[in-house]
């Protein structure tokens, strides 16, 4: 299924057949959804569907390759490591790579380019993407971003105070009164028992008698 060009932001298959590329470029303003992306539940989870808007080149004395560039717009659902509360993460990635032939890569960066300006091989350096000089899929690639820019140690906020490591409270919420409570362990109590039964059963050391030290 080829991927429809223009305006109206309604639900695509994110493949694009390169005929469908006008020759000055192609604006892409798409839905993508969570079932296109397939995250790993570990990455998170997608609030609603995300939003690309984006532009496409086709690449001057090539045969079915493409430039484009854009931004995808949306917000993950994640876990912070320390409350292990979920919080809402906005994000908003800019991509922009060529579709080429696996057998290519590209080289040189593009400058002083317009948007709907044919750019050659030689006028690029991003990440390249292999095609099959028919069709351009979208949807590896916004995938590959979003789990790119999943933090390591994700964090609702730089402040959290995470969970209280005795009873579980939320110290964002408040503090629970833990931090007050005298040390104890089960394991020290039994060995104090145990030191005070061998106490117990030890006979009473007799006591020095003080020696006195005599002038003759």
């Amino acid at each position: 299924m080829s991927h429809a060009i223009g305006n109206n932001k309604r639900e695509y298959s994110l493949n694009l057949l390169l005929q469908d590329i006008g020759p000055n470029g192609s604006d892409m303003d798409w839905i993508v959804t969570p079932e296109q992306l397939e995250l790993p539940s570990d990455d998170g989870r997608m609030l609603s569907n995300f939003h690309w808007i984006g532009h496409v080149t086709k690449l001057a004395n090539s045969e079915g390759e493409a430039f484009f560039q854009g931004t995808l717009f949306g917000t993950i659902v994640r876990e912070c490591v320390r409350c292990l509360q979920e919080f809402q993460d906005p994000m908003a990635i800019a991509i922009q790579g060529t579709f080429q032939h696996e057998h290519k890569k590209s080289v040189g960066p593009p400058r002083g380019r317009r948007m709907n300006e044919p750019m050659t091989l030689d006028e690029l350096e991003d990440e390249w993407y292999p095609c099959d000089g028919i069709r351009l899929v979208f949807a590896p690639i916004f995938r590959e971003h979003v789990i790119l820019a999943t933090p390591l140690q994700p964090l609702c906020t730089p402040e959290c105070r995470g969970l209280c490591q005795d009873c579980g409270q939320n110290l964002n919420h408040g503090v629970c009164g833990c931090a007050d409570k005298p040390a104890y362990s089960p394991h020290f109590a039994n060995l104090q028992a145990l030191a005070d039964r061998i106490e117990s059963s030890q006979p009473p050391v007799p006591r020095r008698s003080k020696s006195i030290l005599r002038r003759r």
